[in-house]
């Protein structure tokens, strides 16, 4: 784990909070379904008036949910649509990745000077 001071969230706290906890819920339902090779690794830095917030974990092969909701193109539920709306209320955007067994979630956000 990489984590750079955050001192300079203040009223954006929540938001933060928010995002890194639906990033961590999902990483860990991810890890759940895995029998062995669990991993979640977390990055945290910052650049300038930027935070970029990385979750990378295993995953299986089949992306996939267990909430209830996933109407949306993607095929991820609620928990990534909230990230991406909270990064772009802050100038930022979420990016996912998908490969064999690696999921990757990236999340930048201004959160002024």
């Amino acid at each position: 784990m990489e984590v750079c001071p955050l001192s300079d969230l203040r009223d954006a706290a929540n938001d933060f909070c928010t995002v890194l906890g639906n990033l961590l819920d999902n990483a860990i339902e991810a890890c759940e379904k895995l029998e062995s090779g669990r991993f979640i690794r977390i990055s945290i830095r910052r650049q300038e008036t930027f935070y970029d917030i990385r979750v990378v974990n295993s995953a299986s092969e089949e992306l996939s949910s267990a909430k209830e909701d996933k109407d949306n193109v993607v095929g991820h539920g609620l928990g990534l649509r909230s990230v991406e709306r909270i990064a772009h209320r802050y100038g930022g955007s979420l990016a996912v990745n998908r490969e064999p067994g690696v999921f990757t979630a990236v999340v930048r956000m201004e959160f002024g000077a």
